[in-house]
């Protein structure tokens, strides 16, 4: 099956296109559009093929789309590179529900597990300054440390910076580049592809071996970036760059996005200011609030419990005057216990009150357990 899909996309035809052919016909209806008979196989399942006809069919060229497909397959084992087509059940979830996702994919490492649907990925300028590699000195380590996969494109700057960050906290990094995985682009950066793969990484790209550099596959490969993960940190940019292309793509899937809050504005965090105001990013307030990027992304904190704490109490009481809770009655009522243990006490609920209560719980992702720890230990004193 391969071998018929390298072949489509060698002749034009798109994701899009081929993923419905995937769904829809079968085996031997893949050996008829390379014989020439595509027509049948469009009137057959209702499958528009017109906008690529000139080519499928001419007998000459399904041949050599085939033979390239075969010399593909063979110079990538030479090269160990693997790959995977977006039918196999380990194909990236996250990626897989995209508009556009690559029907197959050229990898190099282990290959794609569950563990890697937990992910972010970090996009920013080629040239940072030191707002940004603090940032990432203080966002990457915590991420990490919640078993996030870090996401990035191997450029240099801060994408170069995102996965060395990473790699140094015993993380795991996916680097997607914009050509064929037989060389590294930029040079300077093989090394850093070298200890991602040694560090149970991966190389990932939707191009073939053999496939250049060249200038729009940068703009294609960021979908595949954003697509990978679930949210999105964007680091110092301009208006007009790969990093916009990257936000574009992540409103377009869905993502969530975050951005450091600058408190300066300069030419490279204008648009991160921008992005706040107008709603499109959350901000990180500051270095220790990672908690935001991990609940915002689906999560729980796991590791650090003091964290997990903070943010639920914070949660809590900036949404407290919502549920309308009497805050003095029950601080009052636990000032007033002794030390004795197993002192029991009880405070009514009206009904209209629990389902306020219960709401909240949901829509924030905790159990009302946490919810009622997370507003005592707001209210209690140090």
């Amino acid at each position: 099956m391969e071998i018929y899909i390298i072949a489509l996309k060698e002749l034009g035809l798109s994701n899009n296109i081929i993923r419905d052919l995937l769904n829809n016909i079968t085996f031997e209806d893949f050996t008829k559009i390379f014989k020439g008979k595509y027509l049948e196989v469009q009137f057959q399942y209702n499958i528009n093929l017109d906008k690529y006809s000139k080519n499928l069919a001419n007998i000459n060229q399904l041949n050599k789309a085939i033979d390239l497909a075969k010399n593909i397959l063979k110079e990538s084992k030479k090269n160990k590179i693997k790959h995977i087509l977006i039918t196999n059940k380990n194909y990236p979830k996250n990626l897989k529900n995209i508009n556009d996702a690559p029907v197959i994919l050229y990898y190099k490492g282990r290959g794609f597990y569950k563990k890697h649907e937990k992910s972010v990925c970090c996009v920013g300028t080629r040239k940072p300054t030191e707002f940004t590699y603090n940032a990432l000195d203080s966002l990457i380590p915590k991420l990490v440390e919640e078993d996030f996969t870090i996401v990035s494109g191997l450029a240099l700057g801060t994408d170069a910076y995102s996965h060395r960050v990473c790699l140094n906290n015993n993380g795991t990094t996916i680097a997607v580049l914009a050509h064929g995985l037989d060389t590294i682009y930029p040079k300077e950066n093989e090394k850093l592809a070298e200890n991602i793969l040694k560090n149970n990484g991966l190389l990932v790209s939707e191009y073939p071996i053999g496939t250049k550099a060249d200038k729009f596959r940068f703009v294609k490969r960021n979908r595949i970036i954003t697509g990978l993960t679930k949210s999105t940190l964007v680091f110092e940019t301009k208006e007009k760059s790969g990093t916009m292309h990257s936000v574009d793509f992540a409103i377009k899937q869905k993502k969530n996005i975050f951005c450091p809050w600058p408190r300066v504005s300069t030419e490279l965090t204008i648009l991160l200011q921008q992005l706040i105001q107008s709603g499109i990013a959350t901000a990180i307030s500051n270095r220790s609030s990672y908690d935001v990027v991990v609940y915002g992304s689906g999560y729980k904190i796991k590791k650090d419990k003091n964290a997990a704490n903070k943010f639920k109490s914070n949660l809590l009481m900036k949404n407290i005057n919502n549920i309308n809770v009497d805050a003095s009655t029950i601080y009052n009522t636990f000032n007033s216990l002794n030390e004795e243990p197993k002192k029991n006490i009880s405070f009514e609920v009206s009904e209209t009150l629990h389902k306020k209560i219960t709401e909240f719980a949901r829509v924030h992702n905790v159990s009302k357990k946490e919810l009622f720890n997370a507003f005592i230990a707001s209210l209690c004193k140090d």
